[in-house]
């Protein structure tokens, strides 16, 4: 019998993180159209995406299931690095969208900083959900 070793993989990498096109700025203004921001540097969790992937469960139904995908979230930060919201904006379904939620609000990040200040902002975080065989 085959033995699953299930294996999270952040896909937020720095090649992610530096899409553009995946950060906004925190609307501040009564515009109702985030803005584009150019960052020096994006939200990070402290403990490196390890912390994060640690905090991950794979629910024991899509183990058995064998259910793998990708949950994409949209996260939004203060001028702290605080989660302000987490929104799922594509679902892998019910139990995967709730471990990537609580996965990024369980632990602290490090802010955005643009021109040398702390900034909010809003970023899309891909969380893949994969099952490795164990041999």
């Amino acid at each position: 019998m085959l033995r699953f070793l299930f294996n999270f993989i952040i896909t937020a990498s720095l090649a992610c993180f530096l899409n553009a096109s995946s950060l906004f700025a925190d609307n501040t203004t009564d515009s109702s159209e985030p803005q584009k921001l150019e960052l020096d540097s994006y939200p990070s969790p402290v403990g490196g995406f390890g912390d994060l992937m640690k905090q991950i469960e794979y629910s024991e139904s899509g183990r058995k299931s064998g259910t793998t995908g990708k949950v994409l979230l949209a996260v939004s930060f203060d001028d702290k690095g605080t989660v302000v919201e987490v929104e799922v904006v594509e679902s892998l379904g019910k139990d995967f969208d709730t471990a990537a939620v609580n996965a990024v609000k369980s632990v602290q990040w490090k802010p955005a900083i643009s021109n040398n200040k702390s900034v909010a902002c809003r970023i899309h975080l891909p969380i893949e959900f994969k099952l490795q065989n164990k041999k």
